[in-house]
C-alpha cells in the first residue's frame, strides 16, 4: 500500500510540473512586449534596456530583440576572459539553463552579457557575450563566445569553440575548425587554415599563413617569413606530416 501511495505521489508531481511547465510556456505575445517579462514568447518586436547575465527569464524572441543600452560596456573592465579554457568547464557551463533565446536579429547599444542562444544576427556597440551563437555575431570591440557555429567579427574575438570563420584584430580561440584571420591568431586546436602576421596554435591539422608562423604540433603546411614547428624552424616554407 505504501508502495503504491508513494507512486501516485511521483505521478501527481509529475502531473503538477507538467502542467506547471504549460501555464508558463503559454504566455505568447504579438507583435510587441518586453523581454524583461518572465517565461514569455515574443513573436514580432521584444523590446528593453539591457540584458542580466544571471537571470533565468527562459524567454524566446522570434524576429528581432531591441536592447536600448546593454552591459556591453562591462566587457572594457574584465580582468580576465570569463569564456571557458578547458573542456570540463565548458562541459559544466553549458549545463546551466539559458536566459534567452533569439530567433532572428539581436541588437544592442552597447552590447549584450546574456546566457543566451543567439540563431540568426546579433550586433553590439562595444562588447557581447554569449553562450550558443549560430549565425553572425558581430561587435564594434570585444566579440565573446562560448560556441559559435557561423562567423564572428570584431577587433578582439574569443571563443572555446568555432565551427566557421573568425575574422578580428586578435582572435584568441581553443577549439577551432575553419578559418581564422586576424592581426594576431592564438589557437589551441585548429583544423583548418590561420591567416594573418602572426599565428600561433598548439595543434594544427591545415595551414598557417603569415609573418610569424608556430606550432608546437602540426599536420600540414606553414608560410611564411619564418616558421616554427617541431620538425624544423625553417624561412619561407615549413611542413610536417607525421604524427
Amino acid at each position: 500500500m505504501r508502495i503504491i501511495l508513494n507512486v501516485l505521489l511521483i505521478i501527481v508531481m509529475l502531473f503538477s510540473i507538467s502542467v506547471h511547465s504549460q501555464i508558463k510556456n503559454k504566455k505568447k505575445y504579438f507583435p510587441i512586449w518586453t523581454f524583461h517579462k518572465d517565461s514569455v514568447s515574443i513573436n514580432g518586436l521584444s523590446l528593453g534596456l539591457w540584458t542580466h547575465q544571471e537571470s533565468f527569464r527562459h524567454t524566446k524572441t522570434n524576429g528581432l530583440k531591441l536592447e536600448l543600452l546593454g552591459f556591453g560596456l562591462l566587457t572594457l573592465l574584465l580582468p580576465n576572459s570569463p569564456i571557458s579554457k578547458k573542456k570540463s568547464e565548458f562541459e559544466e557551463f553549458l549545463k546551466q539553463p539559458l536566459s534567452e533565446q533569439v530567433n532572428g536579429i539581436n541588437i544592442s547599444g552597447t552590447g549584450t552579457i546574456c546566457h543566451c542562444l543567439m540563431n540568426g544576427l546579433t550586433i553590439s556597440g562595444i562588447g557581447q557575450i554569449n553562450t550558443y551563437v549560430n549565425g553572425i555575431a558581430i561587435s564594434g570591440y570585444i566579440n565573446m563566445v562560448e560556441k559559435l557555429n557561423g562567423l564572428m567579427s570584431g577587433v578582439l574575438n574569443n571563443a572555446y569553440l568555432v565551427n566557421g570563420l573568425q575574422i578580428g584584430a586578435t582572435n584568441i580561440t581553443q577549439n577551432m575548425r575553419g578559418l581564422e584571420i586576424g592581426m594576431y591568431n592564438f589557437t589551441n586546436l585548429i583544423k583548418g587554415i590561420q591567416l594573418g602576421v602572426v599565428n600561433n596554435s598548439f595543434s594544427t591539422t591545415g595551414v598557417q599563413i603569415g609573418l610569424f608562423n608556430k606550432a608546437k604540433k602540426i599536420k600540414g603546411i606553414q608560410l611564411g617569413l619564418w616558421n616554427e614547428n617541431p620538425a624544423r624552424k625553417f624561412p619561407i616554407l615549413n611542413w610536417n606530416f607525421k604524427n
